[in-house]
């Protein structure tokens, strides 16, 4: 199928840059074409992020036509056919037809270089990313019915979907984010496709499976992916605890149905991510397990024990700066929120966002440290330098705690009493 593009200020812009790389590439029989998202994002009317092309011609021969209007050129990837140029100060990458062939226990290609576009573009994770626009002429080509995908809101894949996810499992977790980005609807036989196909998903490295997570739940709106993958079982695959199948009771489906309506919620990527980790025992291990960096994990865990504080007792102002000890005062309205999905009889929403209010208003939950350190202690008490100190400051960060702001006289004085215990 092929059609002119609905002209647009970006699209021309675009060719623009590229249409003197086609020419050269044209002199030697080539076609270039826009491929791919920015296909996908000129047809949405939405900013182009990466400018993405494809050809017949092979990588040294897109050197050749590229480097005469190039500023910067990348080869890394020239043995998988992607050469990196910038032009005009617009980043692009230009890649051969692909033909690819895929290991069954491996979602690395072999990669082969083709000669068709329709092959390269059946190749693709789904039909609106499989649409080329050719340079300079702006023709589209869409073979695999991608525009009419996007009018209708519809995520389906070029190939069969058992072909798809077979050759390649991450495109699973890829559906998960691309169904809430752009607000589509899934195929009958894409879902399918997953429930008979999510046992692969451990081919894929941790790291991938991480970086679609993530993606997913930094969207603004992310309920309805999250849905997709507690309906076709793909989240049973990395987060255990919310397993079910026929055999489960209905505690356990309301359980899966709770975490991932808390996780739609919350605001956060943090906040999301400890609600999907609710039930999991072992927090620590899973994080680690799955490639979480130490600073990812510390704010999911911390985030995780400012929910507990709000379960653990009255809601008092107390309550409030232990939990703003672990995740300071931004993050305390996501754990009052959370603690209330999980229990909203012990922690009201409403109470809990009246005593943030109050405590707020009379105190900085920014600034939990004591007002005094080691160096007015020495001079006020007579104290030695040594571990003394440091025990002495803990223990004045935990009248804060309790006590709300100290002055310094309060400080020394707490201290002094508890020099005396010891």
């Amino acid at each position: 199928m092929s059609s002119t593009v609905v002209e647009s200020a970006e699209l021309s812009a675009i060719l623009a840059v590229v249409a003197p790389v086609a020419e050269r590439l044209a002199v030697d029989g080539h076609s270039l074409y826009l491929v791919g998202g920015v296909v996908r994002d000129l047809l949405l009317g939405v900013p182009v992020n990466d400018i993405d092309l494809t050809t017949s011609a092979r990588p040294p021969a897109i050197k050749d036509a590229v480097k005469p209007f190039a500023t910067a050129l990348w080869t890394q990837g020239e043995r998988f056919g992607t050469i990196g140029a910038e032009v005009e100060s617009t980043p692009l990458e230009i890649t051969t037809y692909r033909a690819e062939e895929y290991d069954p226990d491996s979602r690395k290609p072999t990669v082969t270089f083709g000669d068709d576009l329709e092959t390269d573009l059946s190749r693709r994770d789904f039909s609106i990313n499989a649409m080329a626009i050719s340079v300079p002429d702006g023709a589209l080509h869409d073979p695999f019915g991608g525009r009419a995908d996007l009018e209708t809101r519809t995520l389906r894949t070029p190939l069969d979907p058992s072909i798809s996810f077979t050759d390649d499992p991450l495109r699973m977790m890829r559906a998960a984010r691309f169904i809430p980005r752009f607000d589509l609807s899934v195929a009958a036989e894409v879902d399918d496709a997953v429930v008979e196909h999510r046992y692969r998903l451990p081919i894929v490295s941790r790291e991938r499976v991480h970086d679609e997570l993530e993606r997913l739940l930094s969207l603004p709106e992310p309920r309805a992916g999250l849905e997709f993958l507690g309906r076709t079982g793909l989240l049973d695959e990395f987060v255990p605890g919310l397993s079910v199948d026929e055999r489960d009771d209905d505690a356990v489906r309301e359980r899966r149905a709770s975490v991932l309506h808390w996780a739609s919620e919350l605001a956060t990527p943090v906040a999301r991510r400890a609600a999907l980790l609710w039930f999991v025992a072992d927090d620590a291990g899973w994080l680690r397990a799955w490639k979480y960096s130490t600073d990812d994990s510390k704010a999911t865990r911390r985030l995780r024990q400012a929910v507990t504080s709000f379960l653990a007792g009255p809601l008092t102002p107390r309550t409030v700066r232990s939990a703003a000890a672990l995740v300071g005062d931004e993050g305390l309205d996501e754990a009052a929120a959370l603690a209330s999905m999980v229990d909203g009889v012990a922690v009201p929403l409403g109470a809990a966002s009246e005593l943030l209010a109050s405590v707020r208003s009379s105190e900085d939950l920014g600034q939990l440290a004591p007002v005094i350190g080691g160096k007015e202690m020495i001079e006020a008490l007579g104290l030695e330098p040594g571990p003394i100190l440091g025990r002495a400051t803990s223990f004045l960060t935990q009248q804060r705690i309790e006590r709300g702001p100290m002055s310094v006289e309060e400080s020394l004085a707490a201290v002094e009493a508890w020099l005396a215990d010891q």
